[in-house]
């Protein structure tokens, strides 16, 4: 190594130590247009969420007996649409209570990473329950109409698709503009 190359070295690491020891500054507009996208996304979750649930309560209450869905299966997905509302208003909540300009930036990354955690393990839970559901209702579905199974099949490989290639990739877009910093 010459002089000249070790000079040019001092000087990127001085640049990066000068870099890592300045404050850290959170970007408060990205961060505070991803908490409304946030907080949006978790509304709409609260109102279908909701709308499932009294549809298929208010099926269950009348005891049509012209829909092939049985009566207890009209309540469990009545049940568990009511805990994914009641999940997703937990969340909207967190979300609302995190305020970005009082926040120190290690606290608004730890509080993001929390609620990160959570939104991924309540989606865990709430897609595990789904998947039970499915596989117990699949079957009826079969012996009520081969049509029907088939659509109900298709539907559920759309909706997989779709949150693999569309909605995945827009959660992780919004986290990380959750923690974004000033360069």
């Amino acid at each position: 190594m010459d002089i000249a190359e070790m000079k040019k070295n001092l000087s990127l690491i001085d640049k990066l130590l000068e870099r890592a020891n300045s404050p850290v500054q959170i970007d408060t507009q990205r961060v505070h247009t991803a908490k409304s996208k946030l907080e949006k996304k978790f509304f709409e979750a609260i109102k279908v969420n909701t709308l499932i649930c009294v549809i298929f309560l208010i099926i269950w209450l009348k005891d049509g007996n012209d829909i092939n869905i049985s009566i207890p299966y009209r309540l469990i997905i009545s049940i568990v649409t009511f805990i994914g509302s009641l999940w997703y208003l937990y969340l909207y909540q967190a979300v609302k209570r995190i305020d970005i300009y009082t926040l120190t930036p290690r606290q608004l990354f730890s509080k993001i990473s929390g609620l990160k955690l959570k939104i991924y393990s309540g989606e865990i839970a709430i897609g595990m329950i789904l998947v039970i559901l499915f596989t117990l209702f699949l079957p009826q579905i079969f012996q009520a109409s081969l049509l029907g199974f088939w659509l109900c099949i298709i539907t559920i490989c759309f909706a997989i698709a779709i949150s693999l290639i569309v909605y995945i990739p827009r959660y992780k877009k919004i986290f990380n503009d959750l923690t974004a910093i000033k360069n």
